[in-house]
């Protein structure tokens, strides 16, 4: 998972084991499964996303929605620090090679990479050059094999002028940036955020 801990994201600590069980949702859950989740990069590590969490993924059969696994990732979450910047392509770019450096994309290893980001990039310019025209410099991100959810589009801030079309647009950018966008799915909303966000964490709780 890559979660967008910027200055225009309002972060969500209650809300992120429910991002985190729906991104595990659909997926074969074994005894070497894990989860890690990246947070955005800032000048004291060169833009280099952090990774922030590093655990055994939640067995289906134990404590799926068990609390250990939510207190780990509320505890973890708690310590997110705030950057004021957006460097969400390199950090796509780290989390993807994190994911192949696991065996993702190899035949038989199913493996999912969710977002959580406004999408608005701020440090890579290049990535906002026109996609197959000046923009054939920017390097892309290799998601062969990755199935990548991307949510939370629609949440920011609340500041700056009506997005309006400039969504769209942007979403189409991102959507480029992907050596497979057949395997991409954006949605406006992350499980436990916005308008369902209190029936999302409810329904988590009933299921413990």
């Amino acid at each position: 998972m890559v979660i967008d801990n910027s200055a225009s994201q309002n972060l969500n600590c209650e809300a992120l084991p429910v991002i985190a069980l729906d991104a595990l949702s659909g997926m074969h859950i074994g005894k070497r499964s894990r989860i890690s989740i990246f947070t955005l990069g800032s000048p004291v590590s060169s833009w280099e996303p952090v990774k922030a969490i590093d655990m055994a993924a939640p067995r289906k059969g134990g404590s799926m929605f068990g609390g250990s696994f939510t207190d780990e990732l509320k505890k973890a979450c708690a310590g997110f620090a705030q950057v004021d910047s957006s460097s969400i392509f390199r950090a796509l770019q780290v989390a993807v090679e994190h994911l192949r450096g696991e065996g993702c994309g190899e035949a038989g290893v199913p493996c999912k990479l969710v977002i959580e980001s406004d999408g608005e990039e701020n440090v890579t310019r290049a990535f906002y050059a026109p996609a197959g025209g000046e923009g054939k410099g920017v390097p892309s991100i290799n998601n062969t094999g990755i199935r990548v959810i991307w949510c939370g589009y629609a949440v920011t801030d609340g500041g700056g002028a009506p997005r309006g079309e400039r969504t769209n647009a942007l979403l189409t950018r991102w959507r480029a940036a992907f050596t497979e966008p057949s395997n991409v799915t954006f949605k406006p909303f992350c499980a436990g955020t916005g308008p369902t966000r209190n029936a999302a964490i409810k329904g988590a709780r009933n299921a413990r």
